[in-house]
């Protein structure tokens, strides 16, 4: 045991006295006092309420209430259908207390989305069309998806089946805690709720420096700030920035290590080859750990001394950082002990790296394509042709036939990357998970869904397994070299 605290406290000494561990301490104080500096004001429930609903400007950046799953919810196939909900005769009843638990009462009003367009004739001349001809009404038939089970028919559209979908909908989307939704009109419903369930829900008004600087254009529910600092820039850029200067600064160990002199010395002690270089590698891991819970730490305790909100999602995202980077170190340690120099450790460490972080990423965004429709877009221009020889009597159209959407990626892309990144260390997958993490606690499931996270499962035994695989043929290439090789 003496032995082992020994090896670990040289290899800590060797990365604590470059300049990169200092600077990234100084860094992560430097942030954690600027989020300390950020005060959070509940807005009143006039403003709130419109901003926990906002409208879906275009279909490129879909709100959580109009993406729709079928089978009530339960369905992991996502739909963005094109209607907007308008809110407005926002009224409260003060409850005493927090302003977010107010009992909160306002008009509804759903609108299917239409308006005119260009179509180019036979003949090449641009002319009118009727754009709704292409768009049918499109909260009638989300209400429609959302209530059919896998492989049933759709039911009827009733004024029941339309409330029960406000209600799910309006929980998913905001969490408030509806009590009531009663229909007032054509479309329009006047909806009741007990509050919020969470401060998180309530969209508040931040500002820096301890309120000298507000920041309006940020306010936005409690927990969508919080995500925002957490996920966006601690666990995105904050662990680009560990995990590099992980890279940077372990690169060496191994190489030092094998210098004339050094490793005649280590050879000289009454250890095993291979206890040598675990050590060094859990070393490496022991340095990157400290800097993420000085980052990760730092930033989570002024969050929660500034909002109350302890959720403990980012301190976890301490050990996923600290796998992520076993993994670019086993690779770093097998290159080392194989060339010897620390400058290729970095180039090639830093390739493998964005390699399997692009077929991630490229994964990633065809499986959100493959799960994700848009509802009532026009027609592609390509099959126009092909229809007119086919066309129906207005009379003879077929009910469900829904216009295309955009177009899909194709099946044997999708296939080809799903298997790409079944047999890589799955890094992407572990960030997802991280970010789930953070954000089961902070957004609405609407709004993990338009995240993203929610597309599809992932699951953590499959993820560490193969991620522990690469970690453990890396190591075991890397010492059996080691053991093996003459010094």
């Amino acid at each position: 045991m003496n032995k082992f605290l020994a090896m670990l406290k040289d290899s800590y000494k060797e990365a604590v006295d470059g300049w990169i561990f200092t600077v990234m301490l100084v860094l992560s104080g430097v942030v954690s006092l600027f989020v300390l500096s950020i005060s959070y004001r509940p807005i009143s429930v006039e403003q709130a309420i419109p901003k926990m609903l906002p409208e879906m400007r275009n279909i490129g950046n879909p709100q959580p209430f109009q993406m729709v799953s079928p089978d009530r919810g339960a369905s992991p196939k996502l739909l963005v259908y094109q209607y907007s909900a308008k809110v407005d005769e926002v009224a409260a009843k003060p409850r005493g207390g927090d302003i977010w638990k107010d009992e909160v009462s306002f008009r509804l009003k759903i609108e299917s989305s239409g308006g005119g367009g260009i179509e180019v004739g036979a003949d090449k001349q641009p002319k009118k069309i009727d754009f709704n001809a292409f768009f049918r009404d499109s909260f009638t038939e989300a209400v429609r998806i959302w209530a059919v089970p896998a492989g049933a028919e759709k039911p009827a559209f009733t004024d029941e089946l339309a409330i029960e979908f406000l209600k799910h909908q309006l929980v998913g989307a905001t969490r408030l805690d509806v009590t009531d939704v009663r229909k007032i009109g054509e479309r329009e419903y006047r909806v009741t709720a007990n509050g919020a369930s969470s401060p998180l829900a309530w969209p508040h008004k931040p500002s820096l420096f301890f309120g000298t600087v507000p920041l309006s254009i940020f306010e936005m529910p409690l927990g969508d700030q919080i995500h925002l600092v957490e996920n966006t820039f601690v666990n995105g850029i904050g662990a680009w920035f560990v995990l590099m200067a992980g890279v940077i600064v372990t690169a060496g160990f191994v190489p030092n290590m094998l210098r004339k002199g050094a490793i005649d010395l280590l050879l000289t002690k009454p250890l095993a080859r291979s206890t040598i270089l675990l050590y060094k590698y859990i070393g490496g891991l022991i340095f990157v750990f400290v800097l993420a819970l000085a980052a990760y730490g730092g930033i989570w305790i002024a969050i929660g001394l500034r909002t109350g909100v302890w959720a403990p999602g980012l301190l976890y995202c301490v050990l996923g950082v600290t796998f992520y980077f076993a993994i670019l170190y086993a690779c770093s340690t097998l290159v080392g002990v194989l060339t010897r120099n620390a400058l290729v450790g970095i180039v090639v460490t830093v390739l493998f790296w964005f390699v399997v972080w692009i077929i991630g990423t490229v994964h990633n965004t065809l499986t959100v394509l493959d799960n994700l429709e848009v509802q009532g877009a026009p027609p592609r221009a390509a099959k126009k042709a092909d229809a007119k020889k086919t066309e129906k009597p207005k009379n003879e159209a077929d009910e469900d036939e829904v216009p295309d959407g955009p177009p899909k990626p194709p099946r044997t892309l999708v296939k080809v990357f799903e298997v790409l990144n079944a047999v890589t260390p799955r890094t992407k997958d572990l960030d997802t998970l991280t970010s789930n993490l953070i954000s089961r606690e902070l957004l609405s499931e609407g709004e993990q869904r338009r995240e993203g996270l929610k597309l599809r499962s992932i699951d953590w035994g499959e993820v560490l397994g193969v991620a522990g695989a690469y970690i453990a043929v890396f190591l075991g290439l890397a010492l059996l070299r080691f053991v093996t090789r003459s010094y």
